[in-house]
C-alpha cells in the first residue's frame, strides 16, 4: 500500500537522524508499544490502528496525555477515503474518525498536512473550517480569539461567514484598508478587559503588533504564516 511505503520511508529518515521511532502496523504492535516502560516518542501508524486501538486505550486508561501531538500526513485522504455519500461507502472510513482524539485528549496538538489536495476539497471551505468558531460565538462560549490570514480576500470570506452565522458585534475584520476610525474602534473594544461583545477579530498582521491584549486566549492561523515572526 502506498501509505505504508510512505510510513516506512519517513521512519527510516527519522532513524537515520538519530530519532527514536517505530512503525505500529497492527494491534499486536500497539500492545507491545504500550507495554514498554517508556513510550516511543515518535510513532507511525494507520488510522485503523489509531482509532481501533489507541483511542479506546486512552479512554479505558483515562490517560489524556497518551499523545502530545498528532500529525495527519496525506490528509486529503480524510475526504477522499474517509467520507461516504449516497452512491458509495467510504473506502477507509477510519480516516474520518481521527478527529475523535480531540474529545479524548483535548490538549493534544493536531496538524493535517498534504501537498496534493484539490482546491475545492481544502477542509471543506471556510464554512466547514470555521463551523466550530461559529458555534462558539453563537453560544457565547467563545474566548477572545484572533484569526490571522495572509490575504485580504481570505479575511473577507471568513468575516462574511461569521457575520452571517453569529450575532452582530461578536466579530470584526481588521486590515490595512479599514478606515482609521474603524481600526481605532476595533482596537479599543478588543483590547478592553471589560465584558465586550467583540470576541473574535479576523485580521492580517496589521493588527496586534505591540498591543497589550491581556485576556487573549486563542490565536488561529488560516494557512501557514508568511514568516515565524
Amino acid at each position: 500500500m502506498p501509505l505504508e511505503a510512505l510510513m516506512k520511508q519517513q521512519h527510516q529518515r527519522l532513524l537515520s537522524s538519530a530519532f527514536n521511532a517505530v512503525i505500529v502496523m497492527s494491534t499486536d504492535d500497539a500492545h507491545s508499544v504500550l507495554q514498554k516502560e517508556a513510550m516511543v516518542p515518535h510513532m507511525f501508524m494507520s488510522p485503523e490502528v489509531f482509532c481501533d486501538f489507541f483511542v479506546p486505550a486512552a479512554i479505558e486508561s483515562a490517560d489524556t496525555t497518551l499523545f502530545s501531538h498528532v500529525f495527519v500526513d496525506e490528509s486529503h485522504c480524510v475526504v477522499n477515503w474517509g467520507l461516504s455519500d449516497k452512491r458509495t461507502t467510504a473506502f477507509r472510513g477510519k480516516f474520518a474518525l481521527i478527529g475523535r482524539i480531540r474529545s479524548v485528549m483535548p490538549e493534544a496538538a493536531m496538524a493535517a498536512m498534504t501537498a496534493t489536495v484539490a482546491v475545492e476539497k481544502q477542509i471543506g471551505g471556510v464554512d466547514k473550517c470555521f463551523e466550530w468558531l461559529s458555534k462558539e460565538l453563537s453560544s457565547g462560549t467563545c474566548p477572545k480569539t484572533l484569526v490571522f490570514v495572509r490575504m485580504l480576500d481570505h479575511a473577507g470570506k471568513i468575516f462574511r461567514h461569521l457575520e452571517a452565522e453569529v450575532p452582530e458585534g461578536n466579530n470584526a475584520m481588521f486590515h490595512s484598508r479599514i478606515s482609521e476610525q474603524g481600526k481605532a474602534d476595533i482596537t479599543a473594544k478588543f483590547c478592553s478587559t471589560e465584558d465586550s461583545m467583540l470576541k473574535c477579530v479576523v485580521c492580517t498582521s496589521a493588527f496586534s503588533m505591540g498591543m497589550d491584549i491581556a485576556d487573549i486566549r486563542r490565536i488561529v492561523h488560516y494557512g501557514a504564516p508568511s514568516s515565524l515572526d
